[in-house]
């Protein structure tokens, strides 16, 4: 339905911006349900479409630059937007126009960035040529969220278990004008799964046992939106980080695995 400019729905929003998964695993689907398990409501702009189950993808098309502006352009027109989260951005062009989205929004509208560069299957969801295209959109995200695999290709440097390695690659983050990188090791070996956050001087490490469990996709999307919905509540950066990470370790201890299933919970947990 069209609205006037001058009529704006008062309630904050966290905006998704994201692919379509039509399996639901991943994507604005997961993004949307973990908004609502946060008690946040969100709307999406979808910036491309895939062909895939839960076991493999065939195809992603990214939509038109000119169709992803119009979703941007209409949604903020309505809504009172509290907070971004950006998941897979298609290719460079789309890149670009969200970030002149995000400079059209107020300053203090956190934006959550996670870098979702290929599929869980290994189809790339962007191409490696492009990469230089993101580090438009660094500078207005609060938190870029990435898990050692997308770190490596982020800065061109390589990545390993190691912390130093980890560290290289997030202060070139940093210095390409993020405000703050939360480090993912879910990709790491050990007993342990630590997370880092890094920002300007500082460096904080979460961490849990890691869990025996089949691998889930979705946990990244679960995650970075449930701290873009921490941060429209308010709640400063690593507080956000730390009860995001508490309700993902709830609800994968808690997870339900039909046979052949790897998407992560189902709408009766919500």
């Amino acid at each position: 339905m069209y609205m006037p400019n001058d009529i704006i729905i008062p309630e904050p929003v966290c905006l998704i911006i994201a692919g379509y998964d039509p399996s639901g695993g991943g994507g604005v689907l997961a993004d949307l349900r973990a908004a609502r398990a946060c008690g946040v409501r969100a709307v999406a702009a979808v910036t491309a479409v895939t062909a895939q189950n839960t076991f493999e993808i065939a195809r992603c098309t990214p939509v038109a630059a000119d169709l992803l502006h119009d979703q941007l352009d209409l949604l903020a027109r309505e809504f009172s937007i509290g907070a971004v989260k950006v998941g897979m951005l298609g290719n460079a062009v789309l890149a670009g126009v969200i970030a002149e989205f995000l400079d059209r929004l107020p300053a203090q509208v956190p934006v959550v960035l996670d870098p979702v560069l290929a599929a869980t299957a290994g189809m790339n969801l962007f191409e490696p040529d492009e990469i230089n295209g993101l580090t438009a959109l660094f500078s207005r995200c609060t938190l870029i969220t990435p898990n050692l695999p997308e770190l490596a290709r982020l800065t061109g440097l390589p990545v390993d278990d190691s912390p130093s390695t980890r560290e290289t690659a997030a202060l070139s983050l940093l210095a390409a004008g993020a405000h703050a990188v939360l480090v993912k090791g879910g990709h790491a070996d050990g007993a342990f799964v630590v997370d880092d956050l890094f920002a300007t001087g500082s460096r904080t490490s979460f961490e849990h046992p890691r869990l025996e469990l089949p691998k889930i996709r979705g946990t990244g999307c679960f995650l970075s939106t449930a701290i873009a919905c921490g941060l429209l509540c308010k709640r400063p950066l690593p507080d956000a980080i730390t009860t995001a990470r508490a309700f993902l370790l709830d609800r994968l201890g808690a997870a339900w695995f039909p046979a052949g299933r790897n998407g992560l919970l189902p709408d009766s947990m919500d």
